[in-house]
């Protein structure tokens, strides 16, 4: 289907970027169809919806959706073989693991041993390991021989894993015809339990970043709109906010900085023998997060403890909303503008990292990476982004409840001050150990007051190159969950009482 003749190195570098726009396409499909569905049932959704998004911070990250979304349907043009992954992508749902429990009966001595079918439910090229345990030997053979043997003959051994692994062989024995089945047999008089566990996964496994892109996007309009369902009054004052922060020079002044200071990171020498990507994934998180923690401080300082000095807050007020939405709706806000800088920065970064290999490749006359070596990147980099946004609403929510009592100034060098030792507790703790038993209360008062940040940070993921895992995300977002909780309770104690005449 390619009508342009894209040469290697850009068949490489866009296949990621075009999975991530195919997720991307999928959840305007899905959104569209929700939409359709609520219109039917409820008018007002009919134009609630759209202004919605046309209005506030979900219309930038709508049209960077809808600018992925588009490089989507355009990008079978130029990209080969989009056949094969949107194939991959139709089998994900129905590859994982599966296990096969049955019972071989045994065989009286002087008997034929005794055997159980158990089907092929897979496809063959689909197939990655196959892992059998019993409690008796038992042996696992194919229904096929080739020259009076069998394809498949595995001796499992009582209470002993054996392992087949599809990528230690040349050859695929599921690909031979007549192979829809496999024989347990059971050569002894007592019966067998056996088990056997088969991992399968498509052709293209990287393909199950297009449901993962889908469910972010989801997540991140469906959290929106939730906010505005439940909760009208807070929701308005986010808007306001969000609309306000976004506005303002900083805002663009800080994207733009991003933008460009990224595009220049891929094009530094950072010396380090190959490991030039590990260098460009740290220092665009740290870069995004740093602007956006900047942006979060500034923009509490400017909407709260700026209003409350120039008696806006009063008049906000005045109205019928209380000082809890109003505080809350803040934050909400601050949170949402944010969290568009790390879209459109993340995204960015996300392109970049994802060619990073192939210019490095290029620059060095190495052999050319493969297109999959680009995706396995661009993935390890979405975890930071999440932490780091998570760091990022730590600070939003910190700056909230300062700013509450003191002005920008004072919020801006006490939130510096969390930053440094945040990032600093874990060696205060290590150090303090032994030490004067003082020494070792207050390097344990700061760990408990402070948020410890380092749970925000994959440096040692990035060096090491491996992936985050999901239950370690987890755990970030409930650790992020509950201090921005306990922030804004204090915010709110410190608010309640707040003279704003």
């Amino acid at each position: 289907m390619v009508l342009i003749g894209a040469s290697d190195w850009l068949n490489t570098w866009l296949t990621p970027v075009w999975l991530l726009g195919l997720g991307a396409l999928v959840a305007l499909a899905i959104m569209l169809l929700i939409w359709l569905v609520a219109s039917l049932v409820n008018r007002d959704a009919r134009g609630g919806i759209p202004q919605a998004v046309a209005e506030g911070p979900l219309q930038p990250i709508f049209w960077i959706v809808l600018g992925l979304a588009v490089f989507a349907v355009v990008g079978p043009f130029v990209i080969r073989n989009t056949d094969d992954l949107v194939k991959s992508i139709t089998r994900v749902p129905f590859t994982g693991t599966y296990v096969e429990n049955v019972t071989v009966p045994g065989a009286p001595e002087g008997t034929d041993p005794k055997s159980v079918e158990i089907p092929v439910k897979f496809n063959a090229d689909e197939i990655r390991t196959i892992v059998a345990k019993s409690d008796h030997d038992v042996s696992i053979v194919s229904p096929i021989q080739v020259d009076e043997e069998y394809v498949l003959n595995w001796e499992v051994q009582a209470e002993e894993d054996y392992s087949w692994d599809r990528g230690l062989i040349r050859s695929n024995p599921f690909e031979l015809e007549g192979m829809d089945k496999i024989l347990v047999n059971n050569r002894t008089e007592q019966d067998a339990n056996v088990a056997i566990e088969f991992f399968t996964a498509p052709l293209h496994p990287q393909t199950s970043s297009v449901f993962v892109t889908t469910v972010a996007i989801l997540a991140l309009f469906g959290a929106y709109m939730l906010l505005r369902w439940l909760f009208p009054k807070t929701a308005a004052i986010a808007l306001a906010t969000a609309k306000s922060e976004m506005a303002t020079p900083l805002f663009l002044l800080l994207t733009l900085a991003g933008f460009f200071l990224i595009f220049i990171f891929m094009w530094f020498p950072y010396y380090t023998f190959g490991e030039d990507i590990k260098v460009l994934k740290d220092t665009g998180l740290t870069l995004i997060m740093v602007f956006a923690i900047f942006h979060a401080i500034w923009a509490a300082s400017n909407s709260v403890a700026t209003e409350i000095d120039g008696k806006t807050a009063l008049t906000v007020l005045s109205k019928p909303i209380g000082r809890r939405q109003f505080i809350l709706g803040k934050f909400f806000g601050i949170s949402w503008s944010t969290a568009v800088m790390f879209c459109l920065l993340g995204v960015w970064l996300l392109v970049i990292v994802a060619y990073k290999p192939v210019y490095d490749a290029r620059e060095s006359s190495n052999t050319a990476p493969t297109w999959q070596v680009c995706h396995l990147e661009m993935v390890r980099t979405v975890p930071g982004l999440f932490l780091a946004y998570l760091e990022t609403l730590v600070f939003a929510a910190i700056g909230v409840a300062i700013s509450t009592r003191l002005p920008m100034l004072a919020n801006i060098m006490i939130c510096f001050a969390i930053y440094a030792f945040g990032h600093l507790t874990p060696l205060l703790v290590l150090g303090a150990q032994g030490q004067f038993e003082n020494v070792t209360f207050v390097a344990s008062f700061i760990a408990t007051v402070l948020p410890v940040l380092d749970h925000f940070n994959i440096q040692a993921a990035v060096a090491a190159g491996v992936g985050v895992s999901y239950g370690y995300l987890g755990m970030a977002t409930i650790y992020c969950f509950l201090y921005c909780t306990v922030a804004m309770l204090l915010a709110l104690v410190l608010f309640e009482d707040r003279d704003l005449a």
